[in-house]
């Protein structure tokens, strides 16, 4: 047991921690983790000096159950604050477990699965308040691969909506636009759980009727908003690339709100290299599909629809290697590229067809 002037002053440094990290966030935790666990030594030591008829003694079981006090100490009175209607974000609608600690969330970065997560906890509190520059050839890349995964399940004969020339075609790309694009980057966006962003210190903001604290991070998951029925109805979970001809109005019950459309972000800070990601993927794409057929590989006696289920989040969005067979288009050449390989890698074909931006 501890000297009862000790149990004390552990318990009382202990809350006086807590008070100060509370005001005073650290930036960084080096320090703050090297001063807790020298600040029990140093308390027993200093008692030990100034009240040497306390008994008090700096051996090693001593320094040991002095240092559990203080830790403990430390923890509930974080999770009791953080559990307290004195919280300022108590009012925010939430799981108890995910108030109390992050380490769930680094779990689920690290296995990539917290755009799903969101999407969950969206789900079952509708009315969550769930809450920069991507880099640019991995960005490229995925989002190719999400449109080949689409292309590749139903392969579109581009001959015959773009005849002509390269360069006509590239003057006659709102199909991609509207269509396959848009609708891969809704369904797939390159950053599913969205960037962060803080409020103003010292000013509150009201965010979808929610109060949100000054100095408060907040997070907008695309992954989630652009999946949500009240965005995208009916079937928003549903490739539908016809969707983005159908105009804002909702009419019978179908809900198209492009606002809601945000895959490179939205505000001042958004991607600052957005129109030259659309123009490169419109162009790598008519070039690509004007020359070549594609369409998925048999996995295991089937398509390889499963595919966006391997996507995983880890910032930026990946998928397992998209097995696609590709084929020279009958007017370009009667040979196709299956009497030299025959299947090939759609992202090894990028990096090796373009040595530039694609190169990721």
């Amino acid at each position: 047991m501890l000297p009862k002037e000790l149990l004390v002053g552990t318990i009382t440094l202990g809350l006086v921690n807590h008070a100060y990290l509370k005001r005073y966030e650290p930036k960084t935790a080096h320090w703050p983790l090297a001063s807790l666990l020298l600040q029990p030594f140093a308390l027993a030591a200093a008692l030990r000096f100034l009240l040497p008829s306390s008994g008090i003694s700096l051996t090693t079981t001593t320094v040991f159950i002095c240092t559990n006090a203080f830790l403990s100490t430390l923890v509930v009175s974080i999770v009791a604050y953080r559990l307290s209607p004195w919280h300022r974000l108590a009012h925010i609608p939430g799981p108890m477990h995910r108030k109390v600690t992050k380490l769930f969330t680094v779990v689920e970065a690290v296995m990539g699965r917290r755009h799903l997560v969101l999407k969950d906890l969206h789900e079952r509190s509708v009315n969550d308040v769930l809450n920069d520059v991507t880099h640019f050839d991995d960005a490229v890349t995925a989002i190719l691969e999400d449109v080949f995964s689409f292309i590749g399940t139903d392969p579109v004969d581009l001959a015959d909506l773009f005849p002509g020339t390269v360069a006509h075609i590239l003057t006659n790309t709102w199909f991609f636009e509207l269509y396959y694009f848009q609708e891969t980057l809704r369904l797939y966006p390159v950053v599913p759980s969205g960037v962060g962003r803080r409020s103003p210190t010292g000013s509150a903001l009201h965010v979808g009727g929610a109060l949100i604290p000054g100095d408060t991070s907040v997070l907008v998951p695309m992954y989630v908003l652009q999946r949500s029925p009240a965005n995208f109805f009916p079937v928003p979970e549903k490739f539908d690339p016809e969707r983005w001809l159908r105009g804002p109005a909702a009419e019978d019950g179908i809900v198209h709100n492009a606002i809601a459309f945000i895959p490179f972000s939205y505000g001042p800070a958004n991607c600052a290299t957005k129109n030259l990601a659309w123009k490169e993927l419109m162009s790598t794409a008519v070039l690509l599909l004007k020359r070549y057929e594609m369409k998925l590989v048999d996995v295991q006696g089937g398509k390889d629809a499963s595919w966006g289920e391997s996507v995983r989040d880890y910032y930026i969005s990946q998928g397992r290697a998209l097995m696609v067979e590709i084929a020279l288009r009958e007017y370009c050449t009667k040979k196709t590229l299956s009497s030299r390989g025959g299947t090939r890698n759609a992202k090894n074909l990028l990096r090796n067809k373009f040595r530039g931006p694609l190169n990721a």
